[in-house]
């Protein structure tokens, strides 16, 4: 298969990505009404959707609720003195302030052979890590915030990659694969079928360099799901390219599409911080240009 984009695929293609769907305007912020009808039984995998209808959604509103939600469970909370407690209640009130109080994790490619797979001689990539109240580490890669009625937010910062076989890259990620207000088969992992509702393109800033993210909104048979990726390259040599995955879910019998909007855009400008700041550190080395192989994670 002839790979003409890296950004494209890991776009589309993840071990975590099991689809994407949105039954909101999610390129504002304002109050939208949307009226989106499904005007039809959904059929994914077995399962039969009922028809849903959105009108408004009050984001202001949302946030509010979620601000409330988050300072409950806070105040739920045992701390080892009154300082703790005051920076808890500050972040649920504005949880940009969960990046302030965060620190800075540095991940370095030591093994060459896994600098290589990256297509570095060496390299490592610093991003911030949020206050621990706010996302704990699951992993290098992955971050996690559970709120107190079921909703899942994780963010995947991926290692950057450097373009060694000197594909071609797009300048921006490409939709027409993906169909909106119907099944799609082929934008999993495993090719679970998944009825996506809605997608978007927005800029945004990746690793501290100007990019895309990608929004999809979809549901399976067992989740609600909102995906955001993010991508962007640094065009040096055969390019340096970024991405990190930002997932907002849960399980269809406990949240509701409206809950995963509020949801995100109460975290939004805490995780979109982390994203834009996250950079490669200075001193990597690239490998030279191969002109045969192929890129062993796709």
């Amino acid at each position: 298969m002839k790979r003409t984009s890296f950004i494209l695929l890991l776009a589309i293609t993840s071990n975590t990505l099991m689809a994407q769907v949105d039954m909101y305007d999610i390129t504002t912020h304002e109050n939208v009404n949307i009226n989106k009808n499904v005007n039809q039984n959904i059929h994914v995998g077995g399962a039969i959707y009922e028809n849903k209808t959105i009108t408004t959604i009050d984001y202001g509103a949302l946030a509010e609720a979620n601000a409330n939600m988050q300072r409950l469970q806070f105040e739920q909370q045992q701390y080892a003195d009154e300082k703790q407690r005051r920076i808890a209640l500050e972040m649920a009130a504005n949880p940009i302030k969960a990046y302030e109080y965060g620190h800075d994790l540095q991940i370095t490619a030591y093994d060459r052979k896994i600098a290589n797979d990256y297509g570095f001689k060496k390299f490592s990539y610093t991003y911030r890590i949020p206050h621990k109240d706010f996302f704990y580490r699951t992993g290098n890669e992955r971050l996690e915030n559970i709120s107190s009625n079921g909703i899942t937010t994780e963010i995947i910062i991926f290692s950057p990659y450097y373009n060694m076989y000197n594909v071609e890259l797009l300048s921006k990620p490409d939709l027409s694969i993906i169909k909106e207000d119907t099944i799609n088969e082929h934008l999993t992992a495993d090719d679970t079928p998944i009825y996506v509702y809605k997608k978007a393109l927005i800029k945004s800033t990746v690793f501290g360099y100007p990019g895309y993210k990608l929004t999809m909104i979809w549901e399976d048979d067992y989740q609600y799901c909102i995906t955001d990726n993010y991508t962007s390259i640094f065009h040096t040599e055969n390019g340096i390219s970024f991405y990190v995955k930002v997932r907002t879910f849960g399980n269809k019998n406990e949240v509701t599409f409206e809950q995963l909007e509020g949801r995100r855009y109460y975290l939004r400008p805490l995780i979109e911080k982390v994203i834009s700041t996250a950079h490669l550190d200075s001193g990597y080395k690239v490998c030279k240009t191969k002109k045969s192989g192929k890129d062993n994670r796709l």
